[in-house]
């Protein structure tokens, strides 16, 4: 069997079972609709070594750092093969030629990832899971947290972690940006709204980059616009409520 063919077998088993499973490129699927993150299923391309990985992705669109490509994601993670399939002495790989593959693969996604993709319900919720994931963890980066934070309409939170990180770039309060990062001037849109509590204004800017993100892709049309946190709940932090989405 050539490698295309494996691959295509392989993404209409799960299909066939999980139709909310929807190709975006010929080894990308998504796990559809998509809203304020993207969860996807990429199939690596090992061809001329007779085999394919594959790979969960997670990513949060709504975020002044422009990411090209679709594929691309805040959090990732390897699905191999499951034991009752698994080939010996084959390392866990999806082999071209092996015929148990397809099952196989749709096994170990509704084993792995669907169990994942279905906790991760929430904006809240997923924040939590990307900022602390082994493999990216991007809340360690203040900036990137204080922005999540607000976006789950915890501001004062989000103040205080933006004023905590400071640096001698004053100006603009983009603590570990530098002037010719590509995104700096978006990174410095975040200050003023968020210093001055304004939530109508961070709530522009966070569906602006989220636009960017979809529109024009592929995404788009199993993309909704929905509201963030920040716009649905009226406060939270020390002087007012949590909710699940925070």
């Amino acid at each position: 069997m050539s490698y295309g063919a494996a691959v295509r077998k392989v993404i209409s088993k799960l299909r066939e079972r999980h139709p909310r499973f929807v190709p975006l490129t010929p080894r990308i699927l998504l796990y559809a609709p998509a809203e304020h993150c993207s969860k996807l299923v990429v199939l690596e391309n090992r061809g001329s070594r007779g085999y394919f990985t594959v790979e969960w992705r997670i990513n949060i669109m709504c975020e002044p750092d422009a990411r090209t490509g679709i594929s691309l994601g805040r959090s990732w993670g390897l699905v191999g093969r499951s034991t009752r399939f698994k080939p010996k002495g084959q390392g866990g790989l999806f082999e071209v030629d092996d015929p148990t593959m397809a099952d196989d693969f749709a096994d170990q996604i509704e084993a792995e990832v669907m169990p994942l993709f279905d906790s991760l319900d929430t904006f809240g919720k997923t924040v939590e899971f990307v900022s602390a994931h082994q493999y990216f963890p991007i809340g360690s980066w203040v900036p990137w947290r204080a922005l999540m934070r607000a976006a789950c309409g915890d501001i004062p939170e989000a103040q205080r972690l933006w004023r905590s990180c400071d640096t001698d770039q004053v100006q603009c309060r983009v603590p570990q940006t530098w002037p010719d990062h590509g995104n700096y001037d978006e990174w410095c849109r975040v200050a003023e709204p968020l210093m001055d509590g304004d939530r109508a204004a961070l709530a522009k800017l966070l569906h602006e980059w989220e636009q960017r993100e979809v529109l024009g892709t592929k995404l788009e049309r199993y993309w909704t616009s929905m509201p963030f946190p920040l716009e649905t709940i009226p406060s939270i932090g020390p002087s007012g409520p949590k909710t699940s989405e925070g």
